[in-house]
């Protein structure tokens, strides 16, 4: 089996996290052309552009999945161990939200963090929950994260 690469363990966290029993019912994972009409919670990719400060662009409640690039764990030659550092960042409009869209929030943020546990993203090397970045507030949006890392293994020749 090939090693999975950055973009397909990003793909397979956003459909672990839509597939989720309580991530909120109908959530979307972002497509061209997906509507963010605030009905229900969108799901972006890094690369996804998206202003979350924007209500004619972005969803009420939605999240985004971000690549942080790779924290070094053990060199050992000729082998490396790496950890793939991982934000999932969820988003709330604050001027539109209402009690509905604040429990889909939370729902979004609890299901996120119980993908991580128990996952094997590739074969023996399991998905770990680190510290996030703290809650961030701004005057339209607020953001909820959660961190994790997975394990890659690179070989020299």
């Amino acid at each position: 089996m090939a090693a999975l690469t950055v973009w397909q363990i990003e793909t397979a966290f956003l459909a672990r996290l839509a597939a989720h029993p309580g991530a909120p019912a109908g959530t979307l994972i972002h497509q061209a052309g997906t509507p963010a009409d605030g009905t229900v919670p969108v799901l972006y990719r890094t690369l996804d552009a998206i202003d979350w400060t924007d209500p004619a662009a972005a969803p009420i409640v939605g999240g985004q999945l971000v690549f942080g690039g790779y924290l070094v764990q053990d060199q050992s030659p000729p082998a490396t161990a790496l950890a793939e550092r991982w934000a999932f960042d969820v988003y709330i409009d604050l001027a539109r939200a209402t009690p509905a869209h604040r429990n889909a929030l939370c729902a979004l943020v609890v299901a996120a963090a119980s993908c991580i546990p128990g996952w094997y993203p590739r074969p023996g090397l399991d998905a770990r929950l680190v510290e996030s970045e703290p809650t961030g507030i701004e005057p339209r949006a607020a953001r909820i994260s959660i961190a994790f890392v997975t394990p890659v293994i690179l070989t020299g020749i």
